[in-house]
């Protein structure tokens, strides 16, 4: 196995004031990044992520401990070492509002060409692939001033992307970002991460994008408490629910997702198969009704029944009160509009 391109020993992070010190993660923190491989960094706001991400990146010192590249300690790094082995793309918009995109993303280069050095066909090759990965293309000409939030997220991943080192980068890189924009980004650093061989962390609040594509997730919790490892394992343990507890939310093993806890949830009996059943017990529980199988045992006993049929390729929902058919409905809405007239009564 290759050698980390990032490695922690004993690592505390946090910040020190005169004799106040703020420790955001517990420690000592062993980690490392390798090559090929995407590790997301996940946790509440406040439990440090932008804290640990610019530390391990050399933009903060930490409180114990060190942070090596390539097995040497960053500190001992010149700059422009630095910047030939780790991208970062932060959430901080650039000033040089009239530079314009293509100019920006160039900048990227300047560890290999320096800050007044020409372009080289080897800078304009990398140049033109980043702008292609990150999507930019559509603006290339604008200046960066006209540029939304989301856009300009993009162009600062094309910067990093230009900058072609072995290690990127990126706190909270889908922060601005429309949902398919997101489903997108996450997808190509997982790409990046495995055809280039490149490592890449980040920080994020994607979860459930992060359960899809991550090689491994680095957990924390308020507390500074930190858990890493794979994702699925995490899930296992219940680090997921411990680091996102709280009293109406709760996170579900089974779908790796977040639900509503709804307070005096009603117990509905519910019944069905397929797509339109899955969609169908969500809206239930959207709607704060307690879902009761009917086939399982020891269920709390509920006098209201849903059930989903499909009957010659029409879905129809049928609503049963103690047991008799009250009526069918076409739509997942109707029928919801029927079971709160039922709970009104």
């Amino acid at each position: 196995m290759s050698s980390p391109l990032i490695q922690t020993r004993g690592l505390q992070t946090g910040y020190q004031s005169g004799d106040t010190t703020t420790v955001t993660t517990r420690g000592p923190l062993t980690l490392e990044v390798r090559r090929g491989q995407l590790v997301c960094l996940i946790g509440p706001n406040g439990a440090g992520k932008s804290t640990l991400l610019r530390t391990i990146a050399g933009l903060h010192p930490p409180l114990k401990g060190n942070v090596e590249i390539n097995g040497r300690d960053i500190r001992l790094h010149t700059p422009i070492q630095r910047a030939r082995t780790v991208s970062l793309v932060l959430t901080d918009r650039v000033s040089t509002h009239h530079l314009d995109v293509y100019s920006l993303v160039a900048l990227g280069r300047y560890p290999w060409s320096g800050w007044l050095g020409g372009l080289d066909s080897r800078d304009k090759a990398a140049i033109e692939s980043a702008i292609d990965a990150a999507g930019i293309r559509p603006f290339l000409g604008r200046k960066i001033i006209t540029l939304s939030d989301g856009e300009h997220q993009k162009v600062m991943l094309a910067r990093a992307l230009a900058q072609d080192t072995p290690l990127l980068m990126l706190d909270e890189p889908t922060a601005h970002l429309d949902l398919p924009s997101r489903i997108r980004l996450m997808r190509l650093l997982h790409r990046l991460a495995g055809q280039t061989g490149k490592g890449v962390l980040l920080s994020t609040h994607e979860l459930e994008l992060a359960l899809q594509v991550a090689d491994e997730v680095w957990l924390l919790q308020d507390a500074g408490v930190f858990h890493h490892g794979a994702p699925e394992d995490l899930v296992l343990t219940g680090a997921f629910e411990a680091a996102f507890a709280h009293e109406d939310i709760r996170f579900d093993k089974q779908t790796g997702t977040f639900t509503i806890e709804h307070e005096n949830r009603r117990p509905v009996v519910f019944s069905g198969e397929g797509l339109a059943a899955q969609w169908t017990r969500r809206a239930l529980q959207r709607e704060g009704y307690y879902i009761v199988d009917s086939a399982a045992p020891g269920e709390p006993p509920a006098s209201i029944r849903v059930l989903v049929e499909e009957r010659s390729n029409l879905i129809k929902w049928i609503m049963e009160i103690d047991n008799k058919i009250q009526q069918e409905f076409d739509t997942i809405a109707e029928i919801l509009k029927a079971l709160r007239q039922s709970f009104t009564r």
